[in-house]
């Protein structure tokens, strides 16, 4: 099947080759066979080809912490998904790959008409900001928050995650050069929502 294998701790472009390796065997109990639909690039990969990151497999070794598929087969006594499911893969499961065997508990059934490439980026990021919001931070109606580039898409229809003003929002891009207008959140009953517009940063 095909892979992307890490040969060696260096730059990415050097040190990772798209290939063919074994594919896997059937998934024993508690164990499920795994269709990889899409498998993100995060920054924790790039770590990872430079061997900076905490996960150092010993190589050569397919890597790729983040990803979505179906399941194709399930184990002896797995109970929580079934064949057919999508689910988001286990972070730091080597995904880059198109078939690959989980446990089980490992593995986070969705909806299957979620967009697999959404569900993909489920493992790292989301719940990184969500810590930070709720864990490091204590955040009361009237603080401030920044909203990148990339955190744009949140701001698309009412009864979301996030309730930001639309008269307080604005993109941050690197050429915006004007004093920047930063997003505030509100909290609402210990429920947060979004409004649907924003406006752009004029440079």
């Amino acid at each position: 099947m095909k892979a992307v294998v890490l040969h060696t701790y260096g730059e990415p472009s050097a040190a990772l080759e798209f290939g063919e390796i074994p594919g896997p065997e059937k998934p024993g109990p508690g164990q499920v066979l795994v269709a990889v639909e899409y498998a993100p690039i995060n920054f924790s990969d790039i770590l990872v080809a430079r061997g900076l990151y905490a996960l150092r497999p010993e190589l050569p070794s397919v890597i790729g912490n983040e990803g979505a598929g179906q399941v194709l087969e399930i184990g002896e006594g797995v109970t929580n998904v079934r064949v057919g499911d999508r689910v988001v893969l286990p972070m730091g499961g080597f995904v880059w790959r198109e078939r690959l065997i989980a446990r089980e508990q490992d593995l986070v059934a969705v909806p299957q008409a979620i967009d697999p490439r959404q569900a993909a980026m489920l493992r790292i990021n989301p719940p990184s900001a969500y810590l930070l919001i709720n864990a490091y931070v204590d955040l009361k109606a009237g603080d401030w928050i920044a909203l990148s580039e990339r955190m744009r898409h949140l701001l698309r229809k009412p009864n979301d995650r996030i309730f930001v003003p639309s008269s307080r929002v604005c993109r941050l891009t690197p050429s915006c050069t004007a004093p920047i207008e930063i997003a505030r959140l509100i909290r609402q009953t210990r429920r947060i929502c979004v409004f649907e517009e924003a406006r752009v940063c004029a440079s």
